[in-house]
Order: C-alpha cells, then structure tokens, then sequence
C-alpha cells in the first residue's frame, strides 16, 4: 500500500524530520497561548473571576480574543527583514523569548490590561511563527519531504489548540498558566541546536557552513549535499541579488510572482474566511448555542482531537492526492457543513423541535475539522512555500500572511455581531459562500504544485512551461 510508503522515517530523511518538530515545538506553542483563553472566557465573566476585582466586560472579551490577531500586521514585515538579516533560527528563537513573557504575565496578571499586553506580546509569537515555519522548513527539505514536513505547521497548530483545550477543561487559571510556560523554553534548548537554512547560508556566502547544514540534513550524503550547493550557487547571481533588502515593489517585479501572491493571498485569506479561526476560539459557545446534549468544554476537546487527527492524516497523504485536489475537496466539505449548520440554527430561530438532533453540531463540527485540517489547513502554507523563487520566498510569504491574519481578525470580531443582529445561520450562509468562492479561486487560479522543482512552478506561472521538459521532470521527482 503506497500510503505505507510513505518515508518520513527512512534514515535518510530523519534529520529533516528532526529540525522540521523541532521548530514546530513553538508552532505548539504559540497555538497553546492562543488557544488557552477560549475555555478560561466563562472564568473570566464570572464574580469569582481570576484576574481583577468585577467580570470582564463582552466588549473587553472580544479584544482579547481578537487583539493578538493584529499584531502579525505590524510584526511581518520585521519578521521577513529579520529573516534575511539574521537568518531563519536566530529569527525563529525570538519565539521562545516573545511566548514566555506571554505567560508570565498571565499568571501575575491584575486586570485587563495587563491580559491584553500578554495577548499582543502572543500575537507577537504568533506572526514569528507565521513567517519563519513555513520557510525554514521548505528550505531544510528536500523536494521529497516538502509536502509531508510542510503540513507540521498545521499538525502543531491542532496540537498546540487540543493542549489549551484539555488543561481549559480540567486545570485552573494559574494552574494552566504555569503548565503553559513550559513548553517555549524547552523549544529554545532544543532548536538552539538544529542548522540554519542552506539557502541562507549561501546568500551570506558561508558555502562551507552551507554544506556542513546539507550533510547533516541528508544524513552525511556528501555527495547530495555538494550536488545541492553546486545547485544553490548556480543560481548566484540570483541569490546575490536577493542580499539587498528586498523592496515592497519585488512583489510585481515579474507575473510568476504577482501570480504567486495572489494564489498565497487568496488561499491564505480562504483558510480563515471559511471559519477555522471561529470554531477555534467561539467553538464552546458554538455548541452552547445549539443546546448541544455534549458538555461544551468536552466537545471543543472532541473537535481539537478530530483536527489534530486530521493533521497527522494530511501528513501521511498530502503526496498521494496533490496539494490542489485536497483543497477542492476541502472546500466543499466546509460549505456543506457550513449549509448543515446555518440550516440547524434557521430552524431553531423558527422554533421547531431540533431535539431529536443534539448530536448534528459535534458531527458536523467533527467533518468540519477534519475536511479543513486535512485540506486548506496545510495545504496553502505548503503551496505558498513552493511558489517563490528563494530571492522572494520569505517576504513575499509574510506579507501575505498579513492579509491570513487580518482576515482572521475580521471573521472573529464579525461572527459575535452578525450571528447577534441577523441570527446564527446567517453567519454560518456566509462562512457556506466564503467556501465556495475559495473553491472557485482554487480551480481558477492554482496550478498542481505536487512533485514539481520551485523553478517548474515559476515557469507554468510565468506562462513558459514546457509541457513535456516538465512532465520528465515531474516523473523523476517522483
């Protein structure tokens, strides 16, 4: 069975593998820090509150919720100019330093203010992360391990949410606070220790490092590690271009990459406009709202366990079925049950007797998470990893991250106000669209990525592809 084949344990890739969890520990993380509030919201509005005097204002909530959403607006940019000044692990431990001060503020916080300098300095985190995971990875991977190693960042995203959930469910405020600094430190130790990106390397001109970095990744190969840098400096004139600090301009500097942007911008902006960030933070209340027959704390840890699953699924398949096929189809998984849903709450809005069906919403929630963590989920962060040339790679990416998490910000400060003034299964017909138009960009826009070189994909978007030069290349690469 080819899923078996799969090898990501072979000896030959298990320090690609290795540095791959080991920078995905702060993608844990930053997506405990985040994921820690949604369950610890009832706490927060109740006399007997943790933090303060009185209960937190609605309004007060929502900042929480949604502030550290905008910090990667102002952070990414700093992160892709850091990338190419500092470098991709210098870069990526900042995380560490950023995610610690987040609990410790938590755990002596006295008001609501002090919460929300720890929920910006988490969104901090939070934009480091989404700069620095995708690109490490893709440039400490070979082309056979780019699709496995690149859905880590969604199976450490999924990990990290499921974490907040059970310690939201079973440990106090502080108690939960003190569990959660653990983990950023631990990362630091370990990452410290992982090589910095290749493609760095040589951009710096330390080839010799360069190489070291390789053998190391391919597992002493030195006859692959010399082959590859011999590859990376061919293109010197190229990399030694990509030194300079890259200008906002170089995103239009050819069609590849305004193609590129767009394509990462849109499936970027789908992934949250199709409601991953509202399950994630308003998922108790979600269930709540259904008069669900599960406990809400309980449900949102049965979804984060199915997302999770669907993460480790994703990895284990992402090659077998391509990167634009398991987008559609994830698309429509999340409009069906996007129609379910919004159906579900019209009919309660009405009256009828939906007793009968208290299981619905932890069923379609459960095909929800898993049609997005197998899909768009890992999906577009490997797709945008592959469809910049390096000189471009790094800041094209963040900067079209910037528009993934103002997208998020926006669904997660809408979703309370329109579901209030216009009822529940208007939101959800809206999230049903919003699938369905990614669905349709998708198919319109996004050429199949899977097996083919960087410069393969910059070709076909430049509209100079050599059909049968490329289809060789592609039954090589595989």
């Amino acid at each position: 069975m080819r899923l078996l084949q799969i090898h990501l344990l072979q000896r030959a890739n298990r320090c690609q593998l290795l540095a791959a969890i080991a920078i995905n520990i702060a993608t844990t993380s930053t997506s405990m820090f985040m994921g820690w509030l949604p369950p610890i919201i009832p706490l927060l509005l109740t006399e007997d509150t943790p933090v303060g005097a009185t209960p937190m204002t609605a309004d007060e909530i929502s900042w929480l919720s949604s502030v550290g959403l905008l910090m990667p607006l102002i952070i990414l940019p700093i992160a892709a100019w850091s990338l190419e000044q500092f470098g991709r692990k210098l870069t990526g431990c900042c995380m560490a330093l950023s995610t610690t001060l987040s609990w410790l503020i938590i755990l002596f916080a006295q008001n609501f203010w002090q919460l929300l300098v720890s929920r910006m300095l988490g969104g901090i985190s939070l934009a480091l992360m989404s700069g620095v995971v995708p690109v490490y990875v893709a440039e400490i991977s070979d082309q056979s391990m780019k699709g496995p190693l690149g859905t880590f960042i969604s199976l450490g995203m999924n990990t990290g949410t499921l974490i907040a959930a059970i310690f939201g469910a079973t440990l106090t405020y502080h108690q939960s606070g003190i569990c959660g600094i653990i983990l950023p430190p631990l990362f630091f130790l370990i990452f410290v220790f992982m090589p910095e990106s290749p493609i760095y390397l040589v951009r710096k001109n330390k080839i010799a490092e360069a190489t070291r970095c390789l053998m190391w990744l391919r597992n002493y190969d030195k006859t692959e590690a010399e082959q590859e840098v011999f590859q990376l400096q061919g293109n010197l004139q190229k990399i030694e271009e990509s030194r300079r600090t890259v200008k906002k301009t170089d995103i239009f500097k050819d069609r590849a990459t305004i193609r590129g942007f767009i394509i990462a911008s849109g499936l970027f902006i789908g992934q949250h406009m199709t409601g991953c960030g509202i399950v994630a933070v308003y998922a108790p209340l979600i269930f709540q709202l259904a008069d669900s027959s599960l406990s809400p704390n309980i449900a949102a840890i049965v979804i984060a366990v199915i997302q999770s699953t669907g993460s480790w699924l994703s990895t284990m398949t992402i090659d077998l079925t391509g990167r634009r096929c398991i987008i559609l189809l994830s698309c429509i998984g999340m409009g069906i049950c996007h129609l379910i849903f919004g159906t579900f709450f019209l009919l309660m809005d009405q009256n009828v007797d939906v007793s009968s069906f208290s299981w619905l919403p932890l069923a379609v929630l459960s095909i929800y998470a898993i049609s997005y963590s197998m899909g768009i989920g890992p999906a577009a962060y490997i797709v945008a990893a592959e469809i910049f040339s390096p000189d471009i790679a790094s800041f094209a990416t963040s900067t079209a991250m910037m528009l993934l998490w103002f997208s998020s910000f926006v669904a997660i400060k809408s979703f309370p106000l329109i579901s209030f003034h216009y009822g529940s299964h208007t939101s959800f017909y809206i999230l049903a669209a919003f699938c369905a138009s990614t669905w349709l960009f998708t198919f319109i826009l996004l050429p199949e990525t899977k097996g083919k070189s960087t410069q393969s994909i910059i070709d076909e978007l430049n509209g100079q592809k050599d059909r049968r030069h490329s289809k060789g290349e592609d039954n090589l690469s595989q």
